[in-house]
């Protein structure tokens, strides 16, 4: 995966989720609307310009991420409440099906078993 895709992603999450962080980090006056135009903000502001003025999108999302990774952004998490309570729903349904399932596999070999001492019985 490449940078810019990443920190495209996370430029998403983060303007949703933490736009204070970013503007407290990246001294935005004005929040962006988009991840394309948060990272042309980070760009300029730290001088991630190529020829023409245009910015590195490469460098930008390289700096974006090492300041993600070490925590010059503050404390963030990429679960959210809802995220962690659908995780663990989805868990215990499925604990639950795996659970009837081998009460089933249990059941059908105890009957197997049963009919088999019959036959042998008679």
């Amino acid at each position: 995966m490449e940078y810019p895709d990443v920190a495209y992603f996370v430029a998403g999450f983060l303007l949703k989720h933490y736009p204070e962080a970013l503007a407290e980090r990246y001294a935005l006056e004005v929040m962006p609307v988009d991840q394309l135009s948060l990272l042309d903000a980070i760009g300029r502001r730290r001088g991630c310009l190529a020829k023409g003025g245009v910015v590195d999108y490469d460098r930008t999302s390289r700096i974006f991420v090492n300041d993600l990774r070490t925590g010059a952004l503050g404390p963030i998490t990429f679960e959210t409440p809802e995220m962690v309570a659908r995780e663990n729903a989805a868990q215990r349904a499925s604990s639950a099906k795996n659970l009837e399932r081998k009460q089933a596999r249990k059941e059908t070999r105890r009957a197997e078993y049963k009919a088999k001492r019959r036959s042998k019985q008679s």
